[in-house]
């Protein structure tokens, strides 16, 4: 997977499928979508032992938080994606930064296919690079393995520092349940 790019440091992750009245291939694919490219790159990390880590960004939605009839197979993967992307963390704490980020809520192809009543999306796209630049910073470390969105002010994350990680803020939780520390 690296092959043609060994000074690559970072991966994007994006997949996403409306799926209303699915197909059972179709619903799975938006699963594999993620999993399956963020296991080749784990796999040939591993076997480079390379000395500083490579950044994963997985592209999440708000739809990772919120529940929409309809959207079944997009919003429960994309909150799938948020677990996916701790326990990357967690299991590759010295060889990979990965964050699941929201990009904001930009026209694309995928929400010409929202259904009636959805949010228009107003963001421009250069909101989503230069979030996701400055994630491929050090002083994004701070979101390791948590979800977090481009439409977020930066400055207030960095100064809630200690919040974030003395709280286990930004993880995938259930409400009322203690989450497990490692």
């Amino acid at each position: 997977m690296l092959r043609g790019f060994p000074q690559s440091e970072h991966l994007f992750g994006a997949q996403a499928a409306i799926i209303g009245q699915s197909n059972i291939d179709a619903w799975f694919r938006t699963w594999e979508g993620t999993y399956l490219p963020t296991r080749e790159l784990l796999k040939q990390i591993e076997a480079l032992a390379r000395t500083s880590p490579v950044t994963i960004i997985n592209t999440s939605s708000s739809g990772s938080i919120n529940t929409q009839p309809g959207l079944s197979a997009y919003q429960a993967s994309k909150s799938a994606l948020n677990r996916f992307t701790e326990f990357v963390h967690y299991e590759y704490p010295d060889s990979v930064r990965v964050f699941a980020y929201r990009p904001g809520s930009v026209p694309t192809q995928l929400s010409k296919l929202m259904p009636p009543g959805s949010r228009t999306p107003t963001d421009a796209p250069e909101l989503a690079g230069g979030y996701a630049l400055w994630l491929c910073s050090p002083e994004a470390d701070l979101l390791r393995g948590r979800y977090s969105s481009a439409n977020w002010d930066v400055d207030e994350l960095v100064a809630r520092r200690d919040e974030i990680q003395e709280k286990g803020l930004l993880f995938t939780v259930v409400k009322g349940q203690e989450p497990v520390r490692t």
